[in-house]
């Protein structure tokens, strides 16, 4: 007795295990994700595609939520439809046949494929939901870390961030070129955009986000680099824009003027209507100081200066440049010659001290000196007496 039981067991296992090899399956994926799920989110007016693979079978039937239809699928090129979806067999390849239900999607549904087999009970569903209409664009750059308009030094690297909220996003610059990152991009994965490289940063599939960045190493002119979402499937655009003015070489100062020449200095001082100091137009002004091929530098962040340190009876070349990281203005230049020699110190050549005898409380002095420089030289003498 133990032994039919025994045997009778192993034939139950040997059964049950060629009817799970034999039995049917099916399987569902679809273009969101391009992977088996039990649901997807997406947009409304996102075109979805279902495919049904049925192993084992030589037919199988749709069905969806709310529908009591369940059209049967089983010749080649067949067509129907179910609700909105548009149903096709593809192809049947040995014991795989496969066919697509397609739609536009506009509310929450679920579709089913099933095994056609008469008392099958196989099926596979897949859950559509859509996402509430709530597109979202956003757009920064990496040099003042915002959305507003910027200027950059030639050949400065910039690299823009762009996050959408509908599973695609599309770069395009101001010259007419554009190109489109989705959901479904490689993570990582790079292409061009002009002189830009395009990589998609960060995807999340159920709430249809992407990140995306742009960079460009060398810009060189001005341009406008934009980011939107698709304009197809029946949503609204929203767009981002960022203008980038690329620096150029700032204008030179209005005029020079030397406000005055020492023997060992010069002051000088210049107009400039234009630039202004730290803007985007101007960073600082060079001034120059060159005598018998020598030259001297020096940075000033103001309209005046003084230059010390000079030779006497020496002819020099002033110049004045203003200064971006675009690169110099043509110079701005006056000559002057410095004093010949520096002023001596007047001495004394004698002291007379006559006396008003009738009035004891008053004295007169005279003093006399000679100088051993020329008048013209000077600009003041004063002279100093004390009483005693």
């Amino acid at each position: 007795m133990r032994i039919f039981s025994f045997a009778r067991v192993l034939l139950l296992l040997f059964l049950s295990c060629f009817v799970a090899i034999v039995s049917p399956t099916v399987i569902l994926t679809q273009n969101v994700t391009n992977t088996v799920e039990d649901s997807i989110t997406v947009f409304p007016g996102i075109t979805i595609q279902i495919t049904c693979n049925v192993t084992g079978s030589n037919s199988l039937s749709w069905n969806m939520t709310g529908s009591t239809e369940s059209p049967a699928i089983s010749e080649m090129f067949q067509t129907d439809t179910l609700g909105g979806f548009s149903l096709m067999f593809l192809s049947i390849d040995g014991s795989v046949i496969s066919s697509t239900a397609t739609a536009v999607t506009s509310s929450n549904t679920s579709i089913t494929c099933r095994d056609g087999t008469p008392g099958s009970s196989i099926s596979a569903t897949i859950d559509i939901i859509i996402k509430p209409v709530d597109p979202q664009i956003y757009m920064i750059q990496n040099v003042t870390s915002d959305s507003s308009n910027i200027t950059v030094c030639p050949n400065d690297p910039i690299t823009f961030s762009c996050r959408s909220t509908t599973g695609i996003l599309v770069w395009a610059l101001d010259d007419g070129q554009s190109i489109s990152m989705a959901y479904f991009t490689s993570l990582g994965e790079m292409v061009t955009l002009g002189d830009f490289e395009l990589v998609v940063t960060n995807v999340t599939i159920l709430s249809l986000e992407i990140e995306s960045t742009a960079t460009i190493s060398s810009p060189v002119t001005n341009f406008t680099l934009s980011c939107h979402t698709n304009v197809t499937n029946g949503l609204n655009r929203l767009s981002s824009a960022i203008e980038v003015t690329v620096r150029s070489p700032p204008v030179p100062v209005s005029s020079v003027n030397v406000s005055e020449v020492c023997y060992d200095s010069i002051s000088l001082n210049w107009t400039d209507t234009i630039n202004s100091i730290d803007t985007p137009q101007l960073d600082h002004y060079l001034v120059s100081v060159t005598a018998q091929n020598t030259q001297t530098d020096l940075i000033v962040n103001g309209f005046n200066t003084s230059l010390t340190g000079l030779t006497s009876n020496e002819q020099y070349t002033l110049s004045v440049v203003s200064v971006n990281c675009a690169g110099n203005s043509t110079p701005m230049t006056v000559q002057r010659t410095i004093m010949a020699q520096k002023p001596s110190v007047p001495t004394l050549q004698g002291l007379d001290l006559l006396s008003d005898r009738s009035n004891t409380s008053i004295a007169t002095i005279s003093v006399r000196w000679e100088l051993q420089i020329a008048y013209s030289l000077l600009s003041l003498v004063i002279v100093s007496w004390f009483l005693v």
